[in-house]
């Protein structure tokens, strides 16, 4: 994510985002971080390793998609070559952290600079009201099923 920040209803009221299957967005990263719900799939295509985080502090899972950093082998065209596609990848431009280390409370994050957001264009993020839209409450949305206290209900 270019520029993470958490999923606010006053904030992002007016976002919309157009879903895509275009996975070149990800074309520079040759280690994919991956979540836990991806190992059993992603193992039988891609070899899953655990590396340093960026403090050096924490071992991350990774799934590794290309020999040499900056290139992605799967991710160069629009067609995705693989049988499996880790659960980031479609949950773009969303992602999950933990509120409280110690805690069970989540928080969305959005890239505001995704080019899958718009203000013009694409499905409603929330309502005229400021709560959910349907696209945030669908059951198959891993990251936007529970926005904390950062999204209304």
């Amino acid at each position: 994510m270019a520029s993470p920040v958490a999923l606010q209803n006053d904030k992002h009221r007016n976002l919309k985002i157009t879903e895509s299957g275009d996975y070149a967005r990800y074309k520079d990263q040759h280690l994919i971080p991956i979540i836990s719900q991806d190992f059993f799939t992603l193992c039988a295509e891609f070899p899953v390793v655990f590396v340093k985080d960026g403090s050096g502090e924490q071992f991350v899972p990774v799934a590794i998609m290309g020999l040499r950093e900056g290139h992605n082998l799967y991710c160069q065209t629009e067609e995705w070559k693989a049988q499996v596609v880790p659960v980031r990848f479609n949950n773009a431009p969303f992602s999950m952290v933990r509120v409280d280390a110690k805690g069970d409370q989540l928080a969305v994050l959005v890239d505001e600079d995704s080019p899958m957001l718009s203000e013009t264009e694409g499905t409603p993020l929330f309502k005229e009201d400021g709560t959910k839209s349907e696209y945030l409450r669908t059951e198959n949305r891993t990251s936007a099923q529970d926005c904390g206290a950062n999204c209304a209900d």
